[in-house]
């Protein structure tokens, strides 16, 4: 039994058997590009959240890249330089806004809703 075992690519130990180990590169990879579809779904490109627009559509749209990303496993330094942004701490406080937005404004939920499922 042990032999067939062997043979077949399995081991004794459970984690392995049942794929825990993740290529969370490729995750991180999918989500970028899941944020990209939903950037152009609300009508905007990426290279409008990179620049330096403070306008609201676009703000919040940059808020709801970086809660997406960060609830997608990246960090906030991958967050920030993903959109060209010299400090992590300006990640930090678009997931928070995006937090206390989602509880407190419809439209930025149904945007959020349409940013998501893009």
């Amino acid at each position: 039994m042990r032999q067939a075992m062997e043979r077949e690519g399995i081991t004794d130990s459970l984690w392995l058997n049942v794929g825990a180990r993740v290529d969370k590169d490729y995750d991180k990879e999918i989500a970028m590009q899941r944020a990209r579809r939903g950037v152009r779904a609300l009508g905007l490109e990426w290279v409008d959240l990179v620049k330096r627009d403070r306008r609201g559509h676009v703000a919040d749209t940059r808020h709801m890249v970086s809660k997406y990303l960060r609830d997608h496993g990246l960090t906030f330094r991958e967050i920030s330089e993903s959109l060209g942004r010299i400090n992590h701490t300006t990640s930090v406080h678009s997931v928070k806004q995006a937090n206390v937005l989602l509880e407190i404004d419809k439209s930025f939920v149904d945007k959020y809703q349409i940013f998501s499922n893009a």
